[in-house]
């Protein structure tokens, strides 16, 4: 996964934006594995969350993200212990034994590249307005329309 090198142009069929939120778009989906492109405005950003207990791939395939890394030190005392700027061509890897994190772009637009394994229905997300972390289902475009 380190080499790969994947034009902008492949992309562009699966790309979809909103002004609201980053949306997160399907190219396949089987038991084994999710791939899918999450589509990036600046200001966009994930909740502090885990995976789920999937392994994930982030592909930076344009643009620049912020990514935090959080200790969790209590359920509602959570501290970004590392902040990592990832520009395009990065990757990235999570799983849940290294703790939660959270994404967000830097560069007006974004593109990231996510590769489940196995593909990831749910995960817990940090609700700020409840300083706890409830469960959230994720559903992405393609499986929607299912």
């Amino acid at each position: 996964m380190e080499r790969i090198r994947i034009p902008k142009s492949e992309f562009q069929p699966y790309a979809t934006w909103s002004d609201k939120c980053y949306t997160r778009n399907c190219i396949i989906e089987n038991e084994y594995y999710e791939l899918l492109l999450l589509c990036w405005k600046q200001g966009q950003k994930t909740p502090i969350h885990n995976h789920g207990g999937q392994e994930c791939w982030v592909y930076i395939a344009s643009g620049e993200l912020q990514e935090c890394l959080y200790e969790n030190q209590g359920n509602t005392d959570l501290k970004c212990v590392k902040q990592i700027t990832r520009r395009e061509g990065d990757i990235s890897y999570m799983n849940d034994a290294l703790g939660y994190h959270s994404l967000s772009p830097i560069s007006e637009t974004l593109m990231t590249l996510h590769l489940y394994a196995n593909p990831i229905a749910s995960c817990m997300c940090f609700d700020q307005s409840k300083s706890q972390f409830v469960n959230k289902i994720l559903r992405s475009k393609k499986r929607e329309e299912k």
